[in-house]
C-alpha cells in the first residue's frame, strides 16, 4: 500500500523555539544575594534554559537526539490571534511593553502574578506563530508531531485576558499574554478545512484550570454579556454580543477541550482541614451535557442560526452544555 505520510512520516519530532521567548523578562536579573531578583516567580526565563541550554538542556540530552530543531518560529498572524483574543485586549498589552525601556531591570505588572517586559508581546507573537508554523509542519506530513518550547504561556488567557469567576473575582493573567493553543486550534480548523482537519481537541494537563482555554471555546456559541448600569439619574443594563468563531456554526459540534487540573488545599496553612480547591478557583468537575448525551442538547437548524441567532436566546444551561467540554 501507498504510505501515509501524515501518519508515517519520515521524521519524528520537531521541536519549535525562538530567542525572544528567552527575553520575555517576569522578573530582574535571577540572584541569590538577597536582592530584587532572589525569590523569582515560578515563570521566569530559566523554565526554556532548563530544556534548551546548549550544554545542560534537558532537550539536548541523547535520549531526545532525534529531534529536528527549529529555532527561528515564525511571528503569528494579528488575523490568526482575532480568532480568539479581542483587538483591545491584544493592543494594550502591544502598547504596554513597547513603553518599555530594554533593560533587563524594566518591568511592569499586569497583575500581581504577571509582569511584562519589552519584548513580551514580541515572545508572545513568536509563541503562538510557532503552534501554527508547527501545524503547517505536521500537515505538509514532514513530522509525525512537534513539541513547541516557548513562553510567555497561556492557558488562563481568555478573549479579554483576564478570567474571573465566582470564587475569584478579580483573576488573574497566570503569567499568559496570548493563549497560544487556542490560536493554534483555531489556525488548524480553519487553514485546514479542506485538508481533512475537521475535529479538534485541546487536552489541557496542568497544577491548575486552563480557565482562559475553556472559556475561548464557550465563545464558540453566540451569547450575550449583560451588565447593570445604575447613575444618579438613571438605571439600566448593558447589552454586549459575544461570538468568536473559528470557522463555521459547527465549531460547536468539532471542537473538543479538556482540563485535568489540582485540586487541594488553597493554603498550605489549612492542609490540615476537610474539603479542598480546584486552582486557581474555576474548574469544578463536571463534564457538559453535550458529552453525557449528545442528542438532548437543543441544536436549532442552519436557517435558525444564521437568521435569527436562536443561540443567544437560550438560556445559560443550554448554552453552557453546548460546548464540549470535560474538567476532572
Amino acid at each position: 500500500p501507498t504510505r501515509d505520510l501524515i501518519m508515517d512520516p519520515d521524521n519524528n519530532t520537531l521541536l519549535m523555539c525562538h530567542e525572544l521567548c528567552s527575553r520575555h523578562m517576569s522578573c530582574p536579573p535571577i540572584d541569590r544575594s538577597g536582592g530584587p531578583g532572589s525569590d523569582p516567580p515560578p515563570e521566569n526565563i530559566r523554565r526554556l534554559r532548563v530544556l534548551l541550554n546548549e550544554e545542560a538542556g534537558i532537550l539536548r540530552s541523547a535520549e531526545f537526539g532525534r529531534l529536528t530543531w527549529e529555532s527561528e518560529a515564525r511571528r503569528a498572524s494579528i488575523a490568526d490571534v482575532l480568532k480568539v483574543h479581542e483587538y483591545n485586549y491584544v493592543e494594550g498589552i502591544s502598547q504596554a511593553c513597547a513603553q518599555l525601556p530594554d533593560h533587563p531591570s524594566a518591568i511592569a505588572n499586569l497583575d500581581a502574578d504577571t509582569a511584562i517586559s519589552r519584548w513580551s508581546f514580541e515572545a508572545a507573537m513568536r509563541a503562538a506563530g510557532s503552534v501554527c508554523e508547527a501545524i503547517d509542519k505536521v500537515m505538509s506530513g514532514d513530522f509525525r508531531n512537534s513539541f513547541c518550547a516557548v513562553r510567555p504561556p497561556g492557558h488562563h488567557a481568555g478573549p479579554r485576558g483576564i478570567v474571573t469567576c465566582p470564587n475569584d473575582p478579580d483573576g488573574s493573567h497566570g503569567f499568559c499574554l496570548l493563549n497560544n493553543v487556542a490560536i493554534g486550534a483555531a489556525y488548524a480548523r480553519s487553514m485546514y478545512r479542506n485538508d481533512g482537519i475537521q475535529r479538534v481537541a485541546i487536552i489541557d494537563f496542568d497544577v491548575h484550570h486552563g480557565n482562559g482555554t475553556e472559556e475561548i471555546v464557550r465563545q464558540l456559541v453566540p451569547n450575550t454579556e449583560r451588565a447593570a448600569i445604575r447613575t444618579p439619574f438613571a438605571v439600566g443594563a448593558l447589552h454586549i454580543p459575544r461570538y468568536k468563531p473559528w470557522l463555521n456554526e459547527d465549531d460547536v459540534h468539532d471542537v473538543f477541550f479538556s482540563s485535568t487540573h489540582g485540586y487541594g488545599p488553597r493554603d498550605i496553612r489549612f492542609s490540615d482541614q476537610q474539603g479542598g480547591w480546584f486552582y486557581p478557583a474555576s474548574g469544578k468537575s463536571r463534564t457538559t451535557d453535550a458529552i453525557n448525551s449528545p442528542s438532548s442538547i437543543e441544536n436549532p437548524s442552519l436557517t435558525d442560526f444564521l437568521l435569527s441567532q436562536t443561540w443567544t436566546r437560550m438560556g445559560d444551561d443550554s448554552r453552557s452544555n453546548c460546548c464540549k467540554i470535560i474538567n476532572v
